[in-house]
């Protein structure tokens, strides 16, 4: 994540950000030094303000910080773009934009080969079932690019150590060409474009064992980098159904009513039964009972709850019943905030990767000219008649 991604401007005067900064201090923290993306689990619609317009939006194939280095890139040349901060986890970006700029964000992205979703279509999507990537196309290139090392090292014909590669590179390595070719129509020299390139030089030079297992092992990484992220999702899922969506809150005139557990205030009083999760942080008003926390605090035994004790959201009520004090909104509690540490963690990136970011922004085209000036010096060098 490059350090400008509060705002593609720099942070001009006009730009502004969704995270507060203290007085006097600029946005040095985080992504732009250390904040953490939109904690944004699902999609909401285009929120108006004083500022812009700021609209979250789900990419499915955004699946880790080359996609999102790409879409950044895009993007920050549409005139009317104001801000742009990554979700990676829930694959969403959130764009503070100006009135007219929605059209032209979503064209941007569209044009890189991705499909964005906005709140009217994360429905249908959420219906949809994620397609499992196949294991079994990696296993045959891995298989291939290995047989033609062994045709090299036996030294078949040339023929079929290069066959054997070409299978390879065509069974793994398709989406990494395509990849690399949008990313060069856009300028962009990520890795996916150097692979392709360095790849397809591999194969010029005639080094057709090693291109093939170069693209089978980075084809590898990238599916374990995705599976890293899978189960980091699979987790923030977990973590979300822990607490129940409603909980029985007392009303003014003394009934107990289900009501969601998002619209319940701090202040109000909630009613938990035995075995039924707790919704709400707060703390016990009346009644007792053996809460299982295991879920929050990892303790391996229940504990004993009596009035005055906290209770925490998610957590489970084994014994009796009893009445509590709501302390903190849904979006405030413990679990809530377990789960926003969780995406703050895969959002954020070190100091020593931000400058790396930075650095590669001059290094590797500049290598990249040298090594392509090198190459047609020693192309020239050949085809010049010998004395």
């Amino acid at each position: 994540m490059s350090a400008d991604c509060c705002s593609t401007k720099k942070h001009p005067a006009n730009a502004t950000h969704d995270h507060p900064h203290p007085a006097g201090k600029p946005c040095d923290t985080g992504c732009c030094g250390g904040h953490a993306a939109p904690l944004t689990a699902t999609l909401g619609p285009t929120v108006a303000d004083a500022d812009g317009h700021l609209t979250p939006i789900r990419i499915m194939q955004m699946d880790c910080p080359t996609e999102e280095a790409l879409i950044r890139s895009a993007l920050s040349g549409v005139p009317g773009v104001l801000a742009m901060e990554f979700n990676l986890l829930q694959r969403i970006l959130t764009v503070r934009h100006d009135a007219t700029a929605l059209d032209n964000v979503l064209d941007g992205i569209r044009q890189l080969g991705f499909t964005p979703e906005l709140a009217e279509d994360s429905a249908a999507s959420a219906a949809r079932p994620e397609p499992a990537s196949a294991w079994w196309p990696l296993a045959l290139a891995g298989s291939l690019a290995l047989a033609s090392e062994v045709a090299h090292a036996l030294e078949w014909p040339v023929w079929a150590a290069a066959g054997l590669a070409l299978l390879a590179v065509f069974s793994c390595g398709t989406s990494t060409y395509r990849k690399g070719w949008v990313a060069l129509r856009h300028g962009n020299l990520n890795i996916n474009a150097l692979m392709s390139i360095a790849v397809s030089g591999a194969f010029l030079i005639g080094q057709w064992p090693e291109a093939a297992m170069v693209m089978v092992l980075f084809t590898l990484a990238e599916r374990i980098e995705a599976r890293s992220l899978d189960h980091a999702r699979q987790a923030i899922k977990e973590l979300l159904q822990l607490a129940p969506e409603n909980a029985t809150v007392q009303q003014a005139d003394g009934r107990w009513l289900s009501m969601a557990a998002a619209a319940v205030t701090t202040g109000a009083v909630v009613r938990v039964r035995p075995g039924e999760r707790i919704a709400l942080d707060g703390i016990i008003l009346s009644g007792q009972s053996t809460v299982n926390q295991a879920p929050i605090t990892g303790e391996s035994l229940p504990v004993d709850k009596t009035p005055g004790d906290r209770v925490f959201a998610g957590t489970i009520n084994v014994f009796g019943a009893f009445d509590y004090t709501v302390s903190a909104v849904a979006s405030d509690s413990t679990l809530a905030r377990i789960i926003h540490a969780v995406e703050a963690a895969q959002s954020v990136r070190a100091p020593i990767q931000r400058f790396i970011d930075q650095f590669s922004r001059i290094y590797t085209p500049v290598i990249f000219l040298i090594a392509l000036g090198v190459a047609l010096l020693n192309s020239a060098d050949q085809a010049r008649p010998k004395a």
